[in-house]
């Protein structure tokens, strides 16, 4: 059953939603489920009736007690506590007990709280100004704060990308001039700036070839040079015998060619004479004794003229 809050009308079916008479909507009507409670007459005396008399007080005590109720027929009687009644007496009485559908108790939806969020409070850089020369690369490091941030994505940007690009913190640059590399937190877009200046290097003037030095001419020094053959000494002129000096042979060895035959230097001989870069220009090839044993002028020597292609034979 239903009722209407609105006109009280309760006669409606279980599948009514609406109310017939004022069309007001309808609500369940509150169950009343009866509820028996035993209660026990209280004793009272029998008077001086007999035994039919007595029954039939006792049956009437009884049904005053289901229709007053216990408290009231305590007034009516006087309130004789000491009255006795068969204890096998006993009458019901009705209670109302209502009962609210379970329908209409509203249900308890837990509530949800969810985490907290760390945010982002600062960024920071590595460099906040850099000096490069165009071509050169530097990289930069951001650091993020707190460090237990929950987003510490950022992004990267140059406001002059013709003098300097970035990508991901690395700064190359292009050509002269200045930029301002920016770099900008996803979460609460804190941003902090580095000032790039790039100059152009001068270009280096062309490698000339250079040309290949010429010997020093050196003044004659006085000079002890040892051969396998023998020793020279004498005047010498970047090391070589060149000016006045005198050879002696340790050895046989061939020292000029000419019409007349092959000319030998034997072991203690003596060749005296002009030297010029290594060769013998004139002189006079002397035994161990002193005596002339021929006169040696230039080009009869073996070529090339040089003595290190003297030999002991």
């Amino acid at each position: 059953m239903k009722e209407c809050l609105n006109c009280g009308k309760k006669d409606h079916g279980d599948k009514a939603t609406t109310c017939g008479q004022c069309g007001e909507s309808l609500v369940p009507v509150p169950v009343t489920t009866p509820v028996t409670t035993p209660v026990t007459a209280p004793p009272i005396s029998g008077g001086g009736g007999g035994g039919k008399s007595g029954g039939k007080s006792t049956a009437i005590i009884a049904i005053l007690i289901a229709i007053i109720g216990f408290g009231a027929y305590k007034i009516f009687s006087g309130n004789k506590e000491s009255s006795t009644v068969p204890p096998a007496s006993v009458v019901s009485r009705t209670e109302q007990v209502t009962q609210t559908p379970a329908s209409q108790t509203p249900a308890t939806q837990p509530v949800v709280i969810p985490p907290q969020q760390i945010l982002v409070e600062s960024v920071s850089l590595s460099s906040t100004s850099l000096s490069l020369n165009v071509g050169q690369n530097r990289q930069l490091t951001v650091t993020i704060r707190p460090d237990n941030a929950a987003n510490k994505n950022v992004e990267w940007s140059s406001n002059n990308t013709s003098v300097a690009t970035v990508s991901n913190g690395n700064v190359t640059a292009l050509s002269a001039g200045s930029a301002v590399i920016t770099v900008k937190s996803i979460d609460g877009n804190k941003t902090v700036n580095c000032t790039v200046t790039v100059t152009q290097q001068p270009t280096p003037p062309p490698t000339q070839q250079q040309q290949p030095q010429q010997p020093t001419e050196q003044k004659p020094v006085q000079r002890t040079i040892n051969y396998s053959f023998g020793s020279y000494s004498g005047e010498t002129v970047n090391g070589i015998p060149d000016g006045q000096g005198t050879m002696r042979y340790t050895c046989r060895v061939q020292i000029a060619k000419h019409g007349r035959g092959t000319q030998y230097a034997e072991n203690g001989d003596v060749l005296t004479g002009t030297w010029s870069k290594g060769d013998i220009a004139n002189g006079n090839l002397r035994d161990r004794n002193g005596n002339q044993k021929a006169a040696v002028l230039a080009g009869r020597r073996q070529s090339p003229h040089n003595l290190s292609n003297d030999r002991c034979e």
